[in-house]
């Protein structure tokens, strides 16, 4: 049970670092 609950925790936190990464790349794009 435990290691289902820190699977999906580590795929929230993919998911985060995705959608970051894509906000600062827009960024990047729009300022260079």
């Amino acid at each position: 049970m435990f290691e289902i609950i820190s699977i999906v925790i580590l795929d929230i936190a993919k998911i985060r670092d995705n959608s970051v990464s894509e906000k600062t790349r827009k960024l990047g794009n729009s300022t260079f």
